[in-house]
């Protein structure tokens, strides 16, 4: 006997894939894969693979959001698709759509994040220079740190939180380095400086006091640069948690903060960047909100 009570299972839409559009080319490394909201959808399920049917896919099941990072290898060609899931089971998938990587220099296109993991965290640098004995030991220690550092790519390549890392590091390295410069810069000075112990006393701490406010005016900056990485990672994580196209407004606001300097155009890409979409996407949906004559100053 059939319980009037129960209820049909409820039909699940196909989900409509946004971006990267299909066929597009794309920069290697971290890239978001866009999908419309699904009627009646609870989670996501979603594949990609380099081999069209699928037959070996990274997966990713019980997706919330209608966005996923993936991690594509540069100079290659990936399919990728997503259905909606509810309680009732798996709806149909969505038409598959391609995207290929653009290629470079091997050695260049390594994975950011990997790279990163190669370099000691500042917690350790530090350590490690309290163990050093003189300057001239820490600064070369620093500077190699700083040079491996230099070697990672960034600017939108790897996830932000990396990137805040890298850019953090960075700073941490250029201003102990600079110290330690300065430091050797009055140690030599005094070596060479003739006269009284007095005089040489008096040279000192002139000096002394003059890397002092120095250092003070470097911590200064750097406490502005921090305010500033600050904002902006509160305003790229309030773009990463955007599902949608943004507003007319939005999407104002952001072409008149990436303008050429010179000819007061857009410039597609750093709106593409702030938005975690390639160029071409960013102005497609720029030109669907009827802002092109906007976006050319």
């Amino acid at each position: 006997m059939n319980d009037s009570t129960s209820s049909a299972p409820i039909k699940l839409d196909a989900v409509v894939l946004l971006s990267p559009e299909d066929g597009a080319i794309i920069p290697p490394l971290t890239n978001d894969l866009i999908w419309q909201p699904a009627r009646n959808a609870d989670t996501y399920h979603l594949q990609v693979s380099a081999i069209q049917d699928f037959s070996k896919a990274h997966e990713e099941d019980g997706l919330i959001g209608t966005a996923e990072a993936v991690t594509l290898h540069g100079g290659t060609t990936y399919y990728w698709r997503v259905r909606g899931v509810n309680a009732a089971g798996a709806g149909p998938w969505s038409p598959t759509w391609s995207c290929t990587t653009t290629t470079s220099d091997a050695d260049n296109w390594l994975d950011a994040r990997e790279l990163m993991h190669k370099i000691p965290k500042r917690t350790k640098i530090e350590k490690n220079v309290d163990l050093l004995l003189t300057v001239e030991e820490k600064l070369a220690y620093l500077k190699k740190q700083r040079d491996k550092l230099d070697k990672v790519r960034h600017g939108g390549e790897y996830a932000f939180d990396d990137l805040m890392k890298h850019y953090e590091l960075q700073e941490y390295l250029a201003d102990e380095i600079r110290h330690l410069e300065e430091v050797i810069s009055v140690q030599d000075k005094s070596e060479a400086t003739a006269g009284t112990p007095s005089e040489i006393d008096i040279n000192q701490r002139e000096q002394i006091n003059e890397l002092d406010r120095r250092i003070e005016l470097l911590n200064n900056e750097r406490s502005a640069a921090n305010q500033i990485i600050s904002k902006q990672k509160t305003k790229i994580h309030a773009l990463m948690r955007r599902t949608g196209k943004p507003s007319t407004e939005q999407m104002k606001i952001m072409i008149d903060e990436n303008r050429f300097k010179s000819s007061g155009r857009v410039n597609y890409a750093a709106v593409g960047q702030e938005l975690r979409v390639h160029g071409n996407t960013a102005k497609k949906w720029i030109q669907d909100l009827g802002l092109s004559a906007y976006g050319k100053g």
